[in-house]
């Protein structure tokens, strides 16, 4: 095996466990937010449960690109943009429980909202919306989330990190570049991805 390869292997796993290890009470924290998000979006479609159409989502573009008014590169800017503007406004703010606070509203909103669509999806379609949405939402978003919880653990505890591992604020800035760049990515594809859905599922 090329010895390039295994020393990727082992900086890789050392850089995943140094990340864990420094930021796993906040990490799961974040986690936490997203799941009471998750939940209460789930709850409160199912009151709906015997009355729920496309209509009902929160995400009305994705309702038109489902209808095919849109496509879902067309969909994927404005998702890009509040991503971006959050990102900023984190990294901007200099108070560190105020991000933290804003962190876990944003994760609990996130949550919410993609569970109730879902939900709808589903509740809508049937065993044919979760066979969708395993294949052509889930996994992208899963990715998308766990940049933005990476995001929120390393802009919320730069100061920590500087002091107790001697980083420089550029590799700092890098990092949080980066993680910002993957969330980005993720976010891409699933907005390309989702048009997908409209090959098995006839939208009237």
């Amino acid at each position: 095996m090329d010895s390039r390869y295994i020393r990727y292997n082992y900086c890789l796993k050392s850089n995943i466990s140094y990340f864990y290890s420094t930021y796993k009470k906040f990490f799961w924290i974040c986690i936490l937010s997203l799941i009471v998000g998750i939940v209460f979006g789930v709850l409160n479609c199912g009151k709906y449960a015997g009355d729920i159409e496309l209509s009902n989502m929160l995400n009305v573009g994705i309702v038109d690109m489902l209808k095919g008014d849109k496509s879902g590169i067309g969909l994927f800017w404005f998702p890009l943009i509040k991503y971006l503007i959050f990102c900023i406004l984190i990294v901007c703010t200099n108070n560190v429980f105020l991000k933290k606070i804003l962190c876990f509203i944003v994760l609990i909103v996130c949550g919410y909202v993609v569970a109730f669509d879902v939900s709808v999806f589903v509740l809508t379609y049937g065993f044919l919306g979760v066979v969708n949405v395993i294949i052509f939402f889930i996994p992208f978003q899963l990715l998308f989330w766990l940049c933005l919880v990476a995001f929120c653990c390393v802009s919320t505890k730069e100061e920590f990190c500087c002091k107790s591992q001697n980083c420089s604020l550029l590799q700092i800035k890098n990092c949080i570049g980066l993680i910002v760049l993957a969330g980005a990515i993720c976010l891409f594809l699933k907005y390309l991805c989702l048009p997908a859905i409209r090959i098995t599922i006839i939208v009237n």
